[in-house]
């Protein structure tokens, strides 16, 4: 009795713990810790100082209670040494050559949690509905935030700094707005640190439910809606061309015979699409992205075999004389020209290669194909995959619910 009743508290605790990590997925509570080499020309850059969030906390809670099954895992799925040594050869590098090994070293931790997390969750058979309902919760929360900034023009604070929302408002410096007839409209933050990873954080869950063929009632739907006006009020153009191209798809492969319902799934989007691109947010957008690409192509040219270290991206990208009248020192918008600069040609296309072994048995299923398309058009224009907490763990846990058991044909 006592046994069962152990075995009953135990699995009511990794619940628990799971379901509280996925709703607190998008917050960004947590501290800072500044150190030093946070600082670049005396400004304090959070991409270089390490973080601990809510959300690593109970991660780190679900990998302790989960550590007999993560052995268990490992005896009957012996991955090939010669993998391990690469990798772990490469990480070596990483933290020997790099400008900060500490910075490195954080990064390389970032990734082991992250992993460990996908095998939680690839391991774990969560029904679909109760998955639908715990995005929709939160979603709803982000929502409401969200709207609250768009109306007033200002952060909400209050209870909603408890789940990481920064304090900001329309003449904040360098805070995302947008025209709308000459008024000036403040973005969407939510709880993120800008409305594109909100927007691209909730675009991938758009695609992940709108192509599951499992169903949830009416709250599947309720819940693409609430995402689809996340992503509007973040007016992120390219997050808005996604759920245009998404539904566009959606609606050809699932031909119906109600001429209303295709026109109301291709009209809605494109109108909202319409609204979006209308609007004028920053006019010098465009001339920064170029400038941070052609400058990343220079950093990998001359650090083609190692990069420049997991992390350490903005400490080369600061040799680069600023051509703006202000401070503006961010990560390359392009997820593949970051993770080359960081982390070498050859280890980044080791790493693809195992990424391809592993999702060419996945790309027969729609679901998956729009789970790459997001990611592909996304990180193709930002970096938020791969620097941002919320984004980041998203895509692992995206991945493992990809995986489970109830998913895969074998």
């Amino acid at each position: 009795m006592h046994t069962l009743f152990s075995h009953i508290n135990i699995a009511a605790i990794k619940n628990y713990l799971l379901y509280s990590f996925l709703f607190l997925l998008p917050t960004q509570l947590g501290t800072f810790f500044f150190l030093p080499i946070s600082y670049i020309d005396g400004l304090r850059i959070d991409y270089l100082a390490p973080a601990l969030y809510a959300t690593d906390i109970i991660a780190v809670l679900l990998i302790i209670i989960h550590w007999k099954d993560f052995l268990k895992y490992l005896q009957q799925n012996p991955q090939p040494k010669w993998i391990i040594l690469i990798l772990l050869f490469g990480f070596i590098i990483q933290i020997e050559t790099t400008v900060q090994p500490l910075i490195a070293l954080y990064r390389i931790i970032k990734l082991a949690e992250a992993y460990f997390v996908y095998l939680i969750i690839r391991r774990v058979a969560i029904p679909f509905s109760t998955l639908v309902n715990i995005f929709l919760a939160s979603a709803l929360t982000q929502l409401s935030i969200s709207t609250y900034h768009v109306l007033t023009g200002h952060s909400v604070q209050g209870g909603a700094y408890f789940l990481g929302e920064r304090s900001f408002s329309l003449s904040t410096p360098g805070i995302a707005k947008v025209a709308i007839n000459g008024i000036e409209v403040l973005r969407g933050y939510g709880t993120f640190s800008h409305p594109n990873s909100l927007a691209g954080f909730y675009l991938l869950i758009y695609a992940f439910v709108l192509y599951s063929k499992k169903t949830a009632g009416v709250w599947k739907y309720v819940l693409l809606g609430t995402t689809t006006l996340l992503i509007v009020l973040s007016f992120s153009k390219i997050a808005i061309l996604g759920v245009l191209l998404l539904s566009a798809y959606y609606t050809i492969r699932n031909l119906q015979n109600c001429l209303l319902c295709i026109l109301s799934r291709i009209a809605v989007p494109l109108v909202l699409a319409i609204m979006i691109f209308s609007t004028q947010g920053d006019s010098q957008s465009l001339q920064k992205r170029v400038w941070l690409t052609e400058s990343a192509m220079k950093i990998i040219t001359s650090h083609p075999w190692t990069g420049v270290g997991l992390g350490n991206y903005l400490y080369a990208q600061a040799a680069f004389p600023i051509p703006y009248a202000y401070v503006f020192l961010q990560p390359v918008h392009n997820v593949f020209l970051l993770s080359i600069a960081e982390i070498g040609i050859p280890l980044f296309a080791f790493i693809t290669y195992l990424f391809s072994k592993y999702i060419k048995k996945l790309l027969f299923d729609p679901q998956v194909q729009a789970t790459l398309f997001v990611l592909i058009l996304t990180g193709m224009f930002d970096h938020y995959w791969l620097t941002l907490q919320q984004n980041f763990l998203l895509v692992l846990v995206v991945f493992g619910l990809l995986q489970t058991q109830e998913h895969v044909v074998k």
